[in-house]
């Protein structure tokens, strides 16, 4: 049989192809004329046989006629053509020339008292003292919203955060200003950036914060330092040749560093980054650990549950991990650098991110707050000012977020802890 293909249209008109059989066909006579083709053709041997040998082209032939009576076994198949992968060529490592080791201390006291905070968060975690909460929580002035939570994005057993809709990506590029968003409805919350407010939701549950920043001479040079080591990042990427970066989030570089647990991984792993040694040069620096102990201390204070929640993922050793995490007094798995000189996020949701966790934003620069670099919460209408230094923690997973670019003039950079991946193998298992 012959499978013939036929031509067809559909009551819509449009053509396809059938196969039908053709009954006319037999293989039997397509062999027939190809051995007769063959008998007819010249012998091949004849060019290349030598006159003074004693056995003839016939003979060889007659002798080979002889020996192949029986059924000729199949050839085997070729070997399959292995592809070469191609190898990416090893760019320069990234790296800041020149960096100089922070000042320590200078009192022995001070030094011993900082050894002992931190052998006390490495054994117990982030305890908040009550004085603590008597001065800072229950003075602070709330800001009440109408956010209902069962409303926020997310998949079946919330698991992670829905993906975004058409309608939610609509002109998320867009370069907002302070004008147009109070035109269109928003509320502008004007914030120094040193008291903590808490955000609160339709049921009067503390739902995100601005956690803002301590205010000592101490956290002020880690501030300076962090500003100017991410200026010198930006400035080593550029001198390495490195492309500009467009994504999802923006128009600027990110440097990632720390453990990822999603898209599919069977275990945890370390982050794919574009600068792996620029990273871990940035998470090395104590200034970068002491902002990202504040963010992490903020979480407890806020959102005590929350944070042992992430502990007791933190405590689940785990052998075939190798990666530690980027900071040795934080309950993050993960962080990300925004680089500047001007980063400022699209509209967007990291739904990737743990939904139901809190997402610590530290903001760096010399910009004038008051002017650009707002914290933009699309689901509350809400533009808040974002003074450099200080902190805000949201559930980056399933509130929409953006900010507002900064004048051309100055320079924002931003640093992200990410909610901890490694939770949801705990949910996973």
């Amino acid at each position: 049989m012959l499978w013939l293909p036929e031509s067809r249209k559909t009551r819509s008109g449009r053509i396809f192809a059938e196969f039908h059989q053709a009954p006319t066909f037999s293989i039997l006579t397509l062999l027939t004329e190809s051995d007769d083709q063959q008998d007819t053709e010249p012998d091949d041997c004849e060019p290349y046989l030598d006159t003074s040998d004693s056995e003839t082209c016939s003979d060889a032939t007659s002798a080979t006629d002889e020996e192949d009576t029986g059924p000729t076994p199949p050839s085997p198949p070729p070997p399959p053509k292995t592809k070469k992968r191609k190898r990416r060529p090893r760019a320069t490592p990234v790296v800041i020339v020149g960096l100089e080791a922070p000042v320590a201390p200078i009192s022995r006291a001070h030094r011993r008292r900082k050894g002992n905070r931190e052998a006390a968060v490495s054994s117990s975690g982030h305890v908040a003292r009550p004085a603590a909460y008597l001065k800072h929580a229950v003075g602070a002035k709330s800001l009440p919203t109408t956010l209902v939570p069962d409303a926020l994005p997310v998949q079946w057993g919330a698991y992670r955060a829905g993906m975004p809709t058409v309608l939610e990506n609509f002109r998320a590029k867009k370069r907002w200003t302070l004008s147009q968003l109070i035109s269109i409805g928003f509320t502008r919350i004007q914030w120094d950036g040193i008291q903590a407010r808490p955000l609160l939701d339709a049921n009067g549950c503390i739902f995100a914060v601005l956690a803002g920043r301590p205010d000592t001479p101490a956290y002020a040079a880690a501030i300076a330092r962090t500003f100017d080591l991410l200026v010198r990042a930006a400035a080593a990427r550029a001198a390495a040749g490195s492309a500009p970066l467009s994504h999802r989030r923006g128009l600027f570089a990110v440097v990632t560093i720390g453990i990822s647990y999603g898209q599919g991984q069977k275990m945890p792993s370390a982050l794919r980054s574009d600068y792996p040694q620029l990273g871990q040069q940035l998470a090395a620096d104590p200034a970068f650990q002491d902002i990202a102990a504040f963010g992490s201390a903020m979480l407890a204070f806020w959102a005590p549950s929350l944070y042992q929640y992430y502990r007791s993922c933190n405590s689940r050793p785990d052998p075939r991990l190798t990666t530690p995490r980027p900071f040795a007094h934080s309950v993050f798995a993960s962080a990300t650098f925004n680089l500047g000189p001007h980063a400022w996020t699209f509209k967007h949701r990291d739904i990737l991110n743990l939904p139901f966790g809190w997402c610590p934003v530290t903001a760096f620069g010399d910009f004038d707050p008051t002017r650009g670099g707002h914290m933009i919460l699309w689901d509350l209408k809400l533009v808040i000012e974002f003074p450099p230094g200080s902190t805000i923690l949201i559930p980056s997973a399933t509130l929409a977020h953006s900010n507002i670019p900064v004048a051309k003039t100055e320079h924002r950079a931003v640093q992200c802890g990410r909610p901890l991946p490694l939770c949801r193998q705990r949910l996973h298992d």
